[in-house]
């Protein structure tokens, strides 16, 4: 039994030896990559939830969806009531609104990623979100309050044009930081949360300005629908003060974690080192050395060791010390120097059987 312990112990030092070959950056093709295994706990939500920057991007997900629940909603009708355009030309409106939305995403987060690279850059990107954000809703004050629109409503095409570049930068570049602000098993979840919150906002937006429209009127409702932008850009100019100490907090959880799978799986080198204890009666273990008993001269011989795979072999360290040709004996058993390996005694507490003699 105690030599299938030894072999179990051993294979588990192989495993320990083979994990401390792997580089953090991977950089060699043969070593072994870290794997990163931490799960989501309710803990771990509420730990995240306390973030600045989760709180941040999560309170500016409802006033910056307002404005788009009221434009999808309304705006064709407003423009050919209230402005009397036909119903395809406020259709045409909003298509372009739509048509600026996607060049705003797509360019919005190629540039984005280009500034979050450099030095200070996520610095600079929570300002471009704050600034673009509030600035998309200067083009909406235009084309609700202006009654003329130019010729062909030329003015009003190019304010929704503006207005949806200037409004879709945000959305890729916070779903990138919020990807950076949290660790890899919280982030599901907090998606989530954010994925609510702006739906919050577009479903209840509309249901919010049917109110003020009955109270206030169209007009009235759909610029204070507007000014979403304007207190979605101005809480996300916080984020600038909070993302650097985030992030690295992020990336420290994620360290902590790997140690802590580190810590777990070399849990066993405590067995091993319980194990050179019971293999020789006064051995000595410390410093990450281990001392055996020959029987050679009737005295005890020590060999030290710092590695943990010779450790979980016993039988390897004391053949090499009886061993020894440069060593004469007149003990029990002994033969004169330099011929074969002296033969080894039982060490105490054991049945001689459960070690072989080399």
């Amino acid at each position: 039994r105690l030599g299938a312990r030894d072999t179990r112990l051993g294979a588990r030092d192989t495993r320990l030896g083979a994990r401390d070959t792997r580089t953090a950056g991977g950089a060699d093709d043969g070593a072994e990559k870290e794997e990163y295994v931490a799960t989501i706990d309710l803990r771990k939500v509420w730990r995240q939830l306390q973030i600045p920057s989760n709180m941040i991007i999560l309170a500016q997900g409802l006033p910056g969806t307002v404005p788009w629940g009221m434009l999808n909603a309304f705006f064709v009708d407003y423009l050919h009531v209230q402005k009397g355009l036909t119903v395809e030309a406020g259709t045409l409106a909003v298509t372009v609104f739509g048509v600026g939305a996607v060049v705003g995403t797509i360019f919005g987060g190629i540039i984005g990623q280009r500034i979050y690279n450099r030095p200070g850059g996520r610095h600079a990107i929570a300002m471009v979100m704050g600034t673009t954000t509030a600035l998309g809703a200067l083009p909406g004050y235009f084309f609700l309050n202006v009654d003329d629109y130019g010729p062909h409503h030329v003015y009003l095409y190019a304010s929704c044009l503006v207005g949806g570049v200037l409004a879709a930068v945000t959305p890729p570049n916070v779903r990138a930081v919020l990807l950076n602000v949290n660790p890899p098993e919280t982030r599901g979840t907090m998606f989530a949360l954010y994925t609510q919150m702006d739906d919050v906002g577009k479903g209840g937006g509309p249901a919010l300005v049917a109110g003020l429209i009955l109270t206030f009127g169209r007009r009235f409702a759909f610029n204070v629908a507007i000014s979403g932008w304007l207190l979605c850009g101005f809480i996300l100019l916080f984020l600038a003060r909070y993302i650097d100490a985030d992030v690295a907090n992020a990336q420290r959880q994620v360290q902590e974690e790997l140690d802590a799978a580190d810590e777990a799986e070399g849990g066993g080198a405590g067995e091993v080192t319980e194990r050179v204890k019971q293999l020789g009666e006064g051995s000595e273990v410390g410093n990450g050395s281990a001392s055996y008993w020959s029987a050679a001269s009737g005295s005890a011989a020590y060999s030290q060791s710092s590695d943990v795979g010779a450790r979980a072999d016993p039988e390897v360290q004391m053949g090499a010390m009886s061993g020894d040709s440069g060593r004469s004996s007149t003990g029990r058993g002994s033969t004169d120097a330099g011929s074969e390996r002296v033969p080894l005694t039982a060490a105490p507490r054991f049945h001689s059987s459960s070690i072989r003699n080399p």
